[in-house]
């Protein structure tokens, strides 16, 4: 599990004390666990971003609302805030985030409960608008993603279904038509002309969608 975390925080280019924070920030491990012992293991900056995510950890535990809680923005907005002031090592938060990245795959798609539906609400109201401050966009895409999948899955598997190929696929194929686009452009001596593109995500088609 924290092999995974730790995983996706690599693709973020996360350093070395980063990473080994998260492979030792498991709840269990961190609960059953004196400090000292990893600050005597490890180090001082290691052993620091485990006591934040102690901290944080708790707030999860603490924080498990129903899907009503999250309506007013302004609370969500303190929620957020309290969360980002609640270390003092923004890398904490990078590894509170994939945590609970990981957290959202391994929920059962085929089950509805009051903690799925909880989770999914915390995600849209704290945590991807958290992500998308920090600039995390593949990360903030698939949380939105796994989020919508829990409270809407009916919308969720249309709009799956009508995309058909993977994300994977669609990146490729934007990739192919910038390359081709440039191409022309510089046959053309418009060489100054910058082109960019990126597939549209579930959820946030399902906003387009319901903004239209």
């Amino acid at each position: 599990n924290s092999l995974d975390i730790a995983e996706t925080l690599r693709t973020i280019d996360v350093d070395q004390t980063t990473l080994m924070a998260t492979l030792l920030s498991d709840p269990s491990f961190l609960d059953s666990t004196e400090l000292e012992d990893i600050e005597a293991e490890y180090g001082e900056a290691v052993a620091t971003l485990c006591e934040n995510m102690r901290t944080l950890h708790h707030f999860r535990e603490t924080t498990q609302p129903s899907a009503a809680t999250f309506t007013e923005k302004q609370q969500a907005e303190q929620i957020r805030r309290m969360l980002l002031a609640m270390v003092k090592d923004i890398r904490a938060v990078l590894i509170k985030l994939a945590w609970h990245l990981q957290y959202l795959r391994l929920l059962s798609e085929f089950e509805t409960s009051d903690t799925h539906l909880s989770a999914a609400h915390q995600t849209l109201d704290i945590y991807a608008p958290i992500t998308n401050r920090l600039g995390i966009s593949h990360i903030k895409w698939e949380m939105e993603d796994l989020a919508f999948r829990y409270l809407d899955p009916q919308n969720y598997a249309l709009i799956s279904k009508a995309l058909k190929t993977r994300r994977k696929d669609r990146e490729d194929y934007i990739r192919k038509v910038i390359a081709t686009l440039n191409k022309l452009l510089q046959e053309a001596q418009l060489e100054k002309v910058k082109i960019s593109g990126r597939p549209k995500h579930i959820y946030s088609i399902h906003r387009k969608i319901k903004r239209k």
